[in-house]
């Protein structure tokens, strides 16, 4: 009797485990790519991602409990945006959002291009297939969210689009299926807008970048970068407006949370379990209390 319930007790504790491990295996989607940075709290990067900027532009990056501060100078006379980018080359569908905060722009020359934050990808380190997406203030005062595209191979003519930005803060968000790309942009907390759809390439492509940019000393930069995340676009559907302000952005809402079922299973086998078990001891106390008598009056005889 007790080797019986020994097995059993052995048999439920291992239904138990199985139970318990099988959301966890289920959340780990095998095969989905995602890289998440926050850059609030002075938290630090990761190995997915990397600064970018000379020495002297990387002067101008602070780690602060609001965000990665990029401060870019008047007098800094490079077309390279400072920032960060992903450590490694990016294949295939994938969604893209960076959320940012505007210090200060100040408003460019009349001559000058635009000055801002922006979320761009370049197929090689050449420029000559690139996408932009991002939030600047244009020569003529405007502050606006920007998108540029140019694609050499095959040829075809640099392509942009504007909306007028109002807020501080917002998101930028790039969408790629297959050779198509996607521009999105939110405004403060509003909804996601699509400013442009085009043919991009479905290339590999060698820099994702999230960065501030002065083009060429048309003016001063203050900007905070606050998260961004890129990851494969078959992982989840895309939400209609991930990254809405009440939490992190893009994968960080998506990713499926274990259920709670399990515990309750959990917990309804193991009080069977105990209740079995005391049953079990409490059979064979009354067994062993009822055969005494019998022994006794055996030895009598």
């Amino acid at each position: 009797m007790i080797g019986f319930c020994t097995r059993l007790t052995c048999l439920c504790f291992a239904i138990i485990l199985s139970i318990g491990a099988a959301p966890h295996a289920r959340a780990q989607r095998p095969g989905v790519k995602e890289f998440y940075q926050d850059f609030r709290g002075k938290k630090p990067l990761s190995d997915d991602w990397t600064l970018v900027g000379s020495d002297s532009d990387k002067e101008g990056i602070t780690p602060e409990n609001t965000g990665l501060r990029v401060q870019i100078q008047k007098t800094r006379k490079s077309f390279q945006p400072v920032g960060v980018r992903l450590a490694h080359p990016w294949s295939g569908d994938f969604e893209m959002i960076a959320r940012y905060e505007i210090v200060a722009l100040e408003k460019p020359p009349p001559d000058a291009f635009a000055v801002g934050v922006a979320i761009n990808l370049l197929v090689k380190n050449d420029a000559k297939q690139f996408a932009k997406l991002g939030r600047f203030l244009r020569n003529n005062g405007e502050h606006a969210f920007l998108v540029e595209c140019l694609l050499k191979e095959p040829p075809r003519p640099t392509q942009h689009a504007f909306l007028p930005a109002a807020a501080n803060t917002g998101r930028l968000r790039l969408v790629r299926e297959g050779a198509q790309l996607r521009y999105q942009a939110a405004d403060g907390d509003e909804a996601f807008e699509e400013i442009y759809r085009g043919e991009y390439t479905d290339a590999d492509l060698e820099i994702v970048r999230f960065a501030a940019n002065n083009n060429n000393g048309a003016g001063a930069v203050d900007v905070r970068l606050l998260e961004v995340c890129i990851r494969t676009l078959s992982a989840a559907p895309v939400a209609p407006d991930a990254g809405d302000g009440r939490g992190p952005i893009a994968a960080k809402q998506a990713e499926p949370q274990p259920s709670r079922l399990w515990l309750v299973v959990a917990s309804v086998i193991g009080f069977s379990i105990l209740l079995l078990f005391l049953i079990a001891i409490g059979a064979m106390i009354f067994l062993k209390r009822r055969a005494e008598p019998t022994k006794k009056n055996a030895k009598v005889a």
